[in-house]
């Protein structure tokens, strides 16, 4: 049992045998007397800022002053050291008095003979609740520290840190499930051990199924004290050092063990503050698990990325040289000659030009944006407009909205839609050979144009036009890469709006426009006043 300093301060002749009668009482009780409190003061003060007492027992007439004034001395530097006013002086106006100053407890010494037996455990109690309360804040400390930390390793050293200053255990070690399995079976590695442990043990085990109790609890999902380890007949090592230990399962991620090489119970505050102590530590070890998934992803997606731009950017040179050749001698041959034919190997050879141009976009849009600023939606309609081939379309503007966003990639974003709309908004007429597409795709017809509306939604802003529009049961697959439903479209053009979207964390949907075209709409987007 964990002993409890005492400082009595009083008059001499009855602090002695005060003094005597509480150590008669309690056996943890080690009694200290003063008699001033100049004296009380000198011995209270320790090092680091805290008390070198656990209780200050406290008479009301002292040489030099009284219990009251020493009380109002100590409460400013130990606002939470027990305090309890052991008095002859016994009155309603001193009790009132040591209360508004702070007084742990007042007790009025009497004649009767069990006085001291009532102090002893008025002392006892105020002690056992001001540990109890450090250790609390102490368990607190360590939740906060286990937020500051990155990994799953560091939270457990600070787990393990924690188990002899919060839970007052010898030793403690963590092991955590390993994601790199022996032979396919599932294993408990350990990854954080208190300085005590690492010197009882040149090396901790890797526990498996069924070889051990530190198992068996995990598996449990439930805590469970061993009194006496080496009585257990699935004890890993029969012959521990260990005696007593309490197995803490910490979700699906491991284990906290914690343990005593001396033989010893464990109390109902203990165990309620090993199982916030791993609840919060397993909350921490379920944050750290996601983060570092997280992270995996964002790097395997960001080697993905380089790879996919590099493969794209090899293909592009390789195809634009050749296309550049074929692009010469289609002009060398229309001098030599005037054939129809050549007008569809052109048309071709700018479509190669817009899947390459198209397939570069695609893969150097990324996944984030970084550099977003307020973006006024006219101005950037207008730019747009201009940078995209908007033949044969009207655009009608009925915002004046600010937007946050990246310039480049919201005018790319508004120039894939303008071109989607030009491009299969107006209805086609077949050719004699090749039947019409759903949504457009053979030769537009001459009689009409599109008109596109950008105006504004509650948390964004929506494109619309008067075109065929998109079936309900095509609208899914738009977005798609390589999806289209023109024989001159190169499917990416809307699979680049949808990902400069979701670069922005925007949401779009398609819908259809009251005119009866396509109506995209961008919501979740941030605007400015």
């Amino acid at each position: 049992m964990v002993p409890i300093e005492i400082l009595h301060v009083g008059d001499s002749g009855v602090t002695e045998t005060t003094a005597e009668a509480l150590e008669d009482e309690n056996s943890r009780f080690e009694v200290e007397t003063v008699h001033t409190q100049t004296a009380a003061l000198d011995r209270i003060e320790g090092p680091g800022g805290e008390p070198a007492v656990d209780c200050v027992v406290s008479g009301y007439e002292i040489n030099g002053g009284n219990g009251l004034d020493l009380l109002e001395s100590v409460r400013e530097p130990y606002p939470d050291l027990p305090f309890v006013l052991f008095t002859d002086a016994g009155s309603e106006e001193i009790a009132s008095r040591a209360i508004s100053r702070g007084v742990t407890d007042y007790l009025a010494r009497g004649p009767e003979t069990d006085q001291h037996e009532l102090l002893a455990k008025r002392v006892e109690t105020a002690v056992e609740q001001s540990r109890a309360r450090a250790r609390l804040e102490r368990l607190h400390e360590v939740t906060r520290q286990f937020m500051r930390e990155q990994s799953s390793e560091a939270i457990c050293e600070t787990a393990v840190d924690a188990v002899e200053d919060v839970l007052d255990f010898q030793l403690g070690a963590a092991w955590l499930l390993s994601d790199e399995q022996s032979d396919g079976e599932p294993e408990l590695r350990p990854v954080a051990a208190s300085e005590r442990t690492r010197e009882l043990f040149d090396e901790l085990p890797t526990y498996a199924p069924g070889n051990s109790l530190s198992w068996e609890a995990f598996e449990s999902g439930e805590a469970v004290f061993y009194r006496d380890v080496d009585q257990q007949p699935d004890a890993y090592d029969p012959d521990t050092p260990v005696e007593s230990e309490l197995i803490l399962p910490l979700g699906d991620q491991g284990v906290l063990n914690v343990g005593s090489t001396h033989r010893r119970d464990i109390g109902d505050l203990d165990r309620s503050l090993a199982n916030l102590l791993a609840a919060n530590a397993e909350a921490a070890l379920d944050r750290a698990a996601r983060e570092e998934a997280r992270a995996r992803s964002e790097r395997e997606l960001e080697r993905q990325n380089e790879r996919l731009e590099e493969f794209v950017s090899v293909v592009a040179h390789d195809l634009q040289n050749p296309l550049n050749v074929a692009e010469g001698r289609l002009e060398v041959a229309a001098d030599e000659c005037d054939s129809g034919f050549l007008d569809g190997v052109a048309a071709a050879h700018d479509r190669m030009e817009r899947l390459i141009e198209d397939l570069l976009a695609f893969a150097r849009e990324g996944e984030t944006v970084e550099d977003t600023r307020p973006l006024f939606l006219p101005t950037m309609v207008e730019d747009a407009r201009e940078s995209a081939d908007t033949a044969g379309v009207e655009i009608v503007v009925e915002t004046d909205a600010t937007v946050r966003a990246e310039p480049e990639r919201m005018r790319r974003l508004l120039e894939n839609l303008f071109r989607n709309a030009a491009e299969h908004g107006v209805p086609t007429q077949p050719s004699p050979s090749q039947p019409s597409n759903t949504a457009g795709g053979d030769e537009q017809d001459p009689e009409r144009h599109v008109t596109i509306t950008v105006g504004d939604l509650e948390d964004g802003f929506f494109v619309a036009d008067d075109g065929v529009g998109v079936p309900p049961e095509k609208r899914d697959r738009v977005f798609e890469s390589g999806y289209t439903t023109s024989r001159d479209g190169t499917g990416f053009g809307l699979s680049i709006v949808k990902q400069i979207a979701d670069a922005h964390d925007w949401e779009v949907d398609l819908v259809g426009s009251t005119a009866g075209g396509a109506r995209f709409e961008f919501t979740g987007v941030e605007t400015d006043p």
